[in-house]
């Protein structure tokens, strides 16, 4: 049940008229980040009309290498939108994990309650998150770490909810996760 290609509705329609259409792949899916679908979209995007045009494959796999590198760049130098790195995962509730401290919502989910001991998601709730250049503190605050001890850190230990990124002195997402 997964697929990827263009749809074309009625007979005769010229090849640039066809409409991207996904389903089941990671253009859809909602548990990555809004930046990977948006790239994967676009690359697939150029890979089609490339060769819609004729284009030799090397032409179309050419365009989305260099496509793909400009992202990357921006995303690196910290060019990207905010809303664009934020993870939504869905949350199953306490006591639902053999090992809450390794997953990223139960994480973040952690760190909101130790602000606001009311605050309580429902099961099934989609938690906001991001991963940024920082580690939480024992109190659940953030704390900056140098590169070398980034390097033995674990994903979880990057976590921050999506309301800490706003505002001056926001922690700088994790451009490399």
């Amino acid at each position: 049940k997964r697929y990827v290609g263009n749809s074309f509705e009625r007979p005769g329609m010229r090849d640039d008229e066809g409409e991207f259409f996904d389903k089941g792949i990671e253009t859809v899916r909602r548990d990555g980040i809004p930046a990977l679908r948006k790239m994967l979209k676009a690359c697939l995007v150029t890979l089609f009309r490339s060769s819609l045009r004729g284009d030799p494959p090397t032409r179309g796999a050419r365009l989305v290498r260099s496509y793909l590198e400009r992202q990357w760049r921006r995303i690196l130098a910290g060019r990207g939108a905010v809303d664009d790195f934020i993870f939504r995962h869905r949350w199953k509730g306490v006591g639902r994990y053999k090992n809450p401290n390794s997953v990223r919502s139960n994480v973040a989910v952690d760190t909101l309650k130790q602000r606001d001991r009311w605050y309580e998601p429902q099961a099934k709730e989609r938690i906001a998150f991001a991963c940024v250049y920082a580690t939480r503190s024992d109190a659940g605050g953030v704390t900056g770490r140098g590169a070398a001890q980034m390097a033995n850190l674990k994903v979880s230990d990057t976590v921050v909810p999506a309301g800490d990124l706003i505002g001056p002195g926001a922690p700088r997402l994790h451009g490399k996760y």
